[in-house]
């Protein structure tokens, strides 16, 4: 693999890295970078060094300078390169104290480094962008004699740098006045090469100037002005002594005031672009998140890797990496804390991003805006994030990856800026063209400001852009916290181990692992069944020290009275549990607590549902939870509730007045008795008014919606609703989303109940599954309204009857004529055996019909009009004359799209027969035709099922004759060997190119015995047909008695190439005969098994020919 060496041009403002190719030294072994190739890049070189190690030429073994020079190469590392004094760069970057410069040459005007003003990256964006807006509305122009012209035009590097040019051309000597008497006054002659180089330095400072305002680094641009403004300063009072020149000045004088303007434009573009990443940073690292918000982290970088490999023009090759941050802050902090509570890199190495294209399109503005924090650093709501020039970002981080390092604190800079190039090219194509013109300007923070907090689905999608190699662990080894005000936070082990210590996270785990239960420390989840009142006292002590855990599933698996929920409940308020799924595995409790608290007994459940820190509450398998609470009347305002928490307003226990932070619930229980239940819910729902997700089993959809949308005072902070109905054979689930006015805006509909509800008329069902048998008299009308009322309706499925599959299918069809969303429509079978479905029902190529079951009663009609649409046909189905035909109508509605036919000739008569020719014609897809022949009597009549297969043989793949008259058949197959017309119809002979599999077995008797059959030789010669079939991978041959000649001439037909499965059973095989088998098998063959069972071969004979196959084919199983 070509390696290269890296090189940077020291004092260089923008970092960027050249890249040099090593060449192995044969006679040394050494690797070298040739000084020749150097100066390539860097014109006027004068050294180079590591660090502070000079990097001197390489030597031979003499310890001679190896010709032509070199350097030895240093894996890993950014070599400085020096320039000599005079080169073009060196009179830009080599001068004392440059705050961009390492160089000390000579002294100048920059200021000292214990001078200039702190560097952006070292500071806040509200200090940056402060400082910087007062230095703007104090800033004067170069000079007084430069400012008369003022230009507002926006003028490129280029421009700048040809009116330069054209003053340069102007100035030269024979122009000018003679030298001036006074010694203290310059000649003419001395002061052009003056003008010359304050120019030529100023051009190339303006285009050091513009990198600089691009990179956002807005100290640094400021203190390049202030060296222009030096240099012309200097060069004005030269120009005031000589009244000639004063001539010449006046394209100098504008071209300097065109510099200015645009300098100042384009650090108010800089300061404001500013103010805009600032505003973004702080609205999304200040928003909150609470637990089913929140599955993975939120916070992430994106760095690229392998540019080496990187094709500007291939975006294939362009490769990312994703580094999750620590969310640490105040929130992290504990007293006496000794580690840093800073934004940084977890301490991961980071996941390859997976289709990188989609991944931008996608999180391209949210990454832009984490790129733009980590460079300029933010200071918000107490949480820290150190700028670039910072290292602290970097704390812990390793940056290895499986043993090579991807980046180092010196290369980090430059991939975050490469990192935000990519984003912007990929948004705005002229980014790199124009960057700073005010229309890429206006599209990039129309960019930003569009950019909003990712919500939990873009957290979840996040995943599987990246390549997990470590998936037994948690993203970026980062943990799941809860802070005090109930958000979310995902932090790194150690800030994790400041709050949580490690001997108390122990002992809870070997809590949990007693009473069998997992325990997941990244996330803070826990799911435990508990057994008894006591374990579940033991387990409850060690929960409420465990402030680590966030998320409980609970199981309580024993006969649980009112004293054990209220345990619960009390626990529930000491815990830091935000998230509670409570099983109570339908226990009816204890015969003297059912006597004494049957109307109470679950009073403690919905008084835990006002824990303050509980987001989200689940309920399942609680028998009879609406009818054992506290009976309650219709309520009155300002009355309490039995059901309020002991804590809470109108509870008993003096406690503090609290509000339930409660925003996701779910009951699964019957309401048995709406009208009683219905004021329970009423309460609950007026206890928990923040719930934006509810879930819930109710008795009456209709009712229920009613009652939620009253007591939410009109679904007020509500969003997703989930109503479900399980009543003996009846089920419903109508999920409806909500939007901020409390509108409906999508509801989906699964059902079997009739009549509808009446949310299937709202007008925004989307999705709509029926799942009872429909009944077209009695529901057609009301299915007809419901798809007119719902021009949004995407996807529907409905069960019926297969004989009402079309008149269904064309309902529905006329019925979404005008909707422009609908997108799929499915039909199936009671028992889902037979469907037909559309993924677009104005498109009659669209559908498509598909049938597993064998039962042919009713599908005349079916196949009529949707037999084109059939793609496999079952073994099976008993064609009728009647279902043959239509399905031979069937296929000229459409193009037959049938792939799979599984066909039963034995009992079709001529005209079926017929159809099915015509129809196998017309099937140009077909891949797999199947042809059987299953007849245990004497009187088949062979001669019409012989000329079928003859018709079709081209087509047969899988040939099965298992009849008990095999010696006819075999004779009409003979017959039709050759072309030849049978009546009006001809036969155009056999050819079984496509022969897959042939199985030949007389049928047994009615003795269930098997009678051999004798073949002669005009059978034996149309045997010999599909035995040589090119594609032949299975053979069966059973119960045939062939002459000595015809064995021969049977053996040499078969075709070894394909063959994989060879039976011969039952066959009057001889010794002579496997033999000749045996032989005639090549080593190319594909052979997997050789079976000889029931044969006259002798065992002896047997062992040989096994041993034979296993010489020529080692890989065969012999079964004898």
């Amino acid at each position: 693999m070509t390696e290269y060496q890296a090189f940077r041009l020291a004092g260089s403002i923008d970092d960027a890295v050249t890249r040099i190719e090593v060449i192995q030294d044969e006679q040394t072994g050494q690797k070298l970078v040739f000084w020749d190739d150097i100066e390539d890049q860097f014109p006027g070189i004068q050294s180079v060094r590591d660090g502070d190690i000079a990097v001197s030429f390489a030597r031979d073994l003499r310890r001679k300078r190896i010709e032509p020079l070199c350097i030895s190469y240093r894996p890993g590392a950014v070599l400085d390169v020096f320039l000599t004094i005079g080169s073009p760069v060196s009179s830009l970057h080599g001068r004392s104290g440059s705050i961009y410069s390492p160089i000390t040459v000579v002294s100048s005007t920059y200021p000292q480094p214990d001078q200039h003003l702190p560097s952006i990256h070292a500071s806040p964006l509200s200090h940056v962008y402060s400082h910087h807006h007062q230095q703007s509305q104090s800033v004067d122009l170069l000079s007084p004699a430069v400012a008369d012209i003022s230009i507002a035009s926006q003028l490129s590097v280029d421009t700048f740098e040809s009116g330069t040019a054209n003053v340069l051309s102007n100035l030269s000597p024979k122009h000018l006045s003679s030298p001036p008497q006074s010694p203290l006054v310059r000649t003419t002659s001395q002061l052009v090469p003056k003008i010359q180089s304050t120019l030529q330095t100023s051009a190339q400072l303006f285009g050091h100037f513009e990198q600089s305002i691009k990179q956002g680094q807005l100290t640094q641009a400021e203190s390049i002005k202030q060296e222009i403004r030096h240099h012309f300063g200097d060069l004005q009072a030269e120009i005031s002594k000589n009244k000639e020149l004063q001539l010449q000045t006046l394209e100098l004088q504008q071209t300097a005031a065109e510099m200015q303007q645009r300098m100042l434009t384009m650090q108010q573009q800089a300061l404001d672009r500013l103010a805009l990443i600032q505003s973004r940073v702080q609205a999304l690292i200040t928003t909150t998140y609470e637990l089913h918000e929140y599955p993975i982290p939120r916070l992430f970088i994106v760095l690229p890797r392998a540019m080496d490999s990187w094709d500007r023009l291939n975006p294939f090759t362009h490769k990312f990496r994703l580094y999750f941050l620590c969310e640490c802050g105040d929130h992290t902090k504990t007293p006496g804390s000794k580690i840093s509570h800073h934004i940084h890199l977890a301490k991961h190495e980071g996941y390859d991003v997976d289709r990188p294209t989609e991944f931008f399109d996608k999180y391209g503005s949210y990454v832009l805006i984490m790129m733009e924090m980590i460079r300029y650093g933010v200071l918000t709501a107490g949480i820290v994030v150190p700028a670039l020039a910072n290292t602290k970002l970097l704390d812990g981080f390793n940056g290895m990856s499986d043993g090579v390092a991807q980046f180092t604190k010196d290369s980090f800079g430059p991939l975050v800026q490469e990192s935000i190039d990519y984003v912007q090219r990929q948004r705005m194509p002229d980014y790199s063209q124009a960057p700073f013109r005010s229309e890429a300007t206006s599209a990039a923070d129309v960019d930003l400001a569009g950019q909003t907090a990712l919500e939990g689905a873009d957290l979840r999608q996040l995943a599987s852009f990246l390549r997990n190699k470590d998936e037994a662990k948690v993203l970026g080894n980062l943990y799941r916290i809860v802070t005090p005000e109930g958000h979310v936070k995902w932090v790194c082990l150690d800030h994790y181990r400041e709050n949580y210590r490690e001997a108390s996270v122990q002992q809870f785990k070997e809590m949990v692992a007693v009473n069998g239960g997992s325990f997941d420390e990244a996330t803070g989840k826990v799911q435990v069944r508990l057994s008894s009142s006591t374990v579940a006292r033991q387990f409850y002590d060690a929960l409420e020290q465990a402030k680590f855990i966030q998320e409980l599933s609970l199981a309580l698996d024993w006969d649980t009275a009112l004293e054990d929920f209220k345990m619960l409940r009390d626990t529930m308020v000491k815990s830091n549990v935000v998230s509670l799924k409570l099983d109570c595995c339908n226990a009816t409790g204890p015969s003297r607590d059912i006597l004494l608290n049957r109307t109470k007994r679950y009073d403690p459940i919905v008084q835990m549902m006002a824990n303050t820190k509980l987001q989200a509450f689940s309920l399942v398998r609680c028998d009879g939870f609406w009818s054992r609470l506290t009976k309650l009347a219709p309520s009155s305002s300002g009355s309490s509730s039995p059901l309020s928490s002991p804590t809470s307003p109108g509870g008993s226990g003096g406690g503090p007045s609290i509000s339930s932070n409660l925003k996701s619930l779910s009951i699964q229980g019957a309401m048995d008795h709406w009208k009683h239940d219905q004021h329970r819910l009423e309460e609950i729902l007026r206890q928990n008014p923040k719930l934006t997700e509810l879930k819930l089993q109710v008795a009456d959809t209709d009712g229920a919606f009613e009652v939620i949308k009253t007591s939410t005072h009109g679904f007020q902070h509500l969003r997703l609703l989930n109503l479900s109905v399980i009543q003996s054979n009846q089920q419903e689930q109508v999920d409806i989303v909500l939007d901020n006015n409390g509108e409906i805006s999508n509801v989906v509909i699964k059902t079997n109940r009739r009549p509808y509800t009446q949310l299937a008329y709202s007008g925004k069902v989307s999705k709509l599954v029926m799942y009872h048998e429909f009944a077209m008299r009695q529901e057609g009308a009301q299915l007809h309204a419901v798809l007119e009322k719902n021009m949004g309706l995407k996807e529907m499925g409905v069960r019926c009857h297969v004989s009402g599959f079309v008149a269904l299918f064309e309902l529905v069809r006329k019925a979404v004529m005008r909707h422009t969303d609908f997108e799929r429509f499915e039909i199936q079978d009671l028992a889902g055996w037979n469907k037909i479905y559309s993924t677009d029902l104005k498109d009659p190529t669209a559908t498509r019909l598909e049938l597993t079951s064998s039962d042919s009663t009713g599908r005349e009609d079916l196949f009529s009009a949707f037999g084109w649409a059939i793609k496999s046909i079952p073994s099976g189905i008993q064609f009728t004359t009647l279902l043959v035909a239509a399905l031979e109508r069937g296929t000229q509605v459409q193009t037959p799209i049938l792939q799979r036919l599984h066909l039963d000739i034995t009992k079709l008569d001529d005209t079926s027969l017929d159809h099915f020719v015509s129809l196998i014609d017309r099937c140009d897809q077909l891949e797999k035709l199947d042809v059987m022949v299953r007849w245990h009597n004497s009187d088949l009549n062979t001669s019409p099922l012989a000329k079928f297969i003859a018709r079709v043989s081209t087509r047969i793949t899988h040939l099965s004759l298992r009849a008990y008259g095999l010696f006819s058949l075999f004779f009409d197959l003979a017959s039709f060997m050759v072309p030849r017309y049978d009546g009006p119809t001809f036969v155009p002979g056999f050819s079984m190119p496509r022969l897959q599999e042939l199985l030949v077995v007389p049928a047994t008797d009615t003795q269930t015995k098997i009678k051999h059959c004798q073949l002669n030789g005009p059978q034996i010669r149309w045997l010999v047909i599909p035995l040589a079939s090119p594609s032949l991978r299975r053979l069966s041959l059973g119960y045939l008695d062939l002459l000595k000649d015809d064995w021969t001439a049977a053996l040499q037909a078969i075709c070894f190439e394909s063959l994989q499965h060879l039976v011969f059973r039952g066959m009057n095989l001889s010794d002579a005969q496997a033999r000749l088998l045996a032989s005639l098998v090549p080593t190319t063959a594909v052979l997997k098994t050789l079976t000889i069972e029931d044969s006259l071969v002798s065992k002896a004979c047997l062992a040989s020919v096994e041993e034979a196959m296993h010489e020529t084919i080692p890989t065969c199983q012999v079964i004898v």
